[in-house]
């Protein structure tokens, strides 16, 4: 039952899934048990609010293992070869999209939806209203 699973239960499950291969052979990584507490957790806290199964989330009283930070990559020799099939694309609107891309930062989810009200001319910034986040934020170009 729900109820019955303790901190102690989860971080047992946890330290096993870190130290037990895949069926590859290979360690799962830190970043991958994390996922998985947060599937748990997510569940957790859905039986706690809506339903009641739980008084509190037992995930959250635990560690969670420590993820390596991500990376930082930048395009070297692809960048030229990659703006040479852009402009050679029959579709007329991937070559500046993806200059766009580069010179931002900016995701596709961020990229597709934008409109010209949004590009402010006078102050070279671009204004996101829907982030991944969710968040509003102004990008300098």
């Amino acid at each position: 039952m729900l109820s019955e699973i303790e901190p102690a239960h989860i971080a047992e499950c946890r330290d096993r899934l870190l130290v037990t291969p895949k069926r590859s052979g290979k360690p799962r990584s830190p970043s991958t048990v994390v996922r998985y507490l947060a599937v748990l957790s997510h569940a957790c806290s859905v039986g706690m609010r809506e339903w009641g199964w739980v008084t509190e989330n037992p995930v959250r009283r635990i560690n969670k293992p420590k993820e390596p930070r991500g990376r930082v990559r930048f395009l070297d020799d692809e960048r030229a070869r990659l703006l040479q099939a852009c402009r050679g694309s029959a579709n007329p609107l991937l070559y500046p999209i993806v200059v766009l891309a580069i010179a931002t930062g900016m995701r596709r989810g961020e990229l597709l939806p934008l409109r010209w009200n949004q590009v402010d001319f006078t102050r070279n910034t671009i204004t996101l209203h829907e982030t991944k986040n969710g968040e509003r934020r102004a990008i300098p170009w």
